[in-house]
């Protein structure tokens, strides 16, 4: 799965926002992920909720990734959900044992939902880098989100 596309991009519905990973979540795409969700922090908040239903593989590297942006939110007082996570995003964090990390959210926040996706802050969806980075994102200033080793 080396190599494969991860779209990340913004869906909103009122005043409710998420954030949508899809495709691959895995050692080529990680910093794209990263780099997406601390914009988000950015833009919305310490409050994150991303739709992980679109995910259709992530490795321990997307693992690493998903755990230090719930450390980087959590520094900031903040709370990481993942809303109707994949079947193998499900598994992978279930073998790791991971999952309670990674709570559905709240009703308010878990109902959000859109028939367009918006441009994230790095591009539109399905240019918001299918393989390609942000350079402006990743020097951001924000929480600590560290790449994962």
């Amino acid at each position: 799965m080396a190599g494969a596309p991860l779209s990340c991009y913004e869906l909103r519905e009122n005043q409710l926002s998420l954030l949508v990973l899809d495709g691959t979540l895995d050692v080529t795409t990680s910093d794209q992920a990263l780099a997406a969700i601390r914009d988000y922090v950015l833009k919305r908040g310490s409050t994150v909720v991303l739709d992980g239903s679109r995910l259709d593989f992530i490795d321990s590297k997307g693992v690493g990734t998903l755990i230090n942006a719930l450390k980087g939110v959590r520094e900031m007082g903040g709370r990481l959900y993942l809303r109707e996570p994949s079947v193998p995003a499900r598994k992978i964090l279930e073998l790791c044992g991971l999952m309670s990390l990674f709570p559905e959210p709240p009703a308010e926040l878990r109902d959000a939902k859109a028939p367009q996706p918006e441009p994230a802050a790095n591009g539109a969806p399905g240019s918001a880098g299918r393989g390609t980075r942000s350079g402006a994102a990743a020097a951001a200033p924000g929480p600590r989100m560290r790449r994962a080793a």
